[in-house]
Parts: structure tokens; sequence; C-alpha cells
């Protein structure tokens, strides 16, 4: 899963999320973008803060099209 997917599936804002996770909303929104990548410390941070369900994986991984 996404840091987006996350995001949505959970109604979590930027900025809420940026407060779990002690980042800056901007930094947030660059990451659910796909404009950069979580520095290891802010990795464990998310991934603890989604309960393992958005994983440095997810920051690598090329977008899925969807199936047709």
């Amino acid at each position: 899963m996404t840091l987006r997917e996350y995001l949505d599936a959970n109604n979590l804002t930027l900025a809420a999320f940026a407060q779990m996770v002690r980042a800056h909303p901007i930094t947030v929104h660059d990451w659910a973008a796909g404009k950069a990548i979580p520095r290891r410390k802010s990795m464990k941070a998310i991934s603890a803060a989604t309960n393992g369900k958005v994983t440095a994986g997810s920051f690598y991984l090329p977008a899925q099209e969807p199936a047709q």
C-alpha cells in the first residue's frame, strides 16, 4: 500500500499524518506524491504509524496500472 492510498483510506490529512510521524506536512506531501523518499528514521516512523501497511518498498515500487 502506498502512503497516498493509506492517507485516503484512513481519511488522514497530510498535516495529521505529519504530526504522527513528526515531519513537516510539505515533506509528507512530497513522500505521498513520489517526489521524495523518506530517510530511514522516517521510514520506521511511517511503518509504525501505519501498523506496517506502508513499508519502505512502497516508495521504490513503480505505480501499478489498473488491470484492463
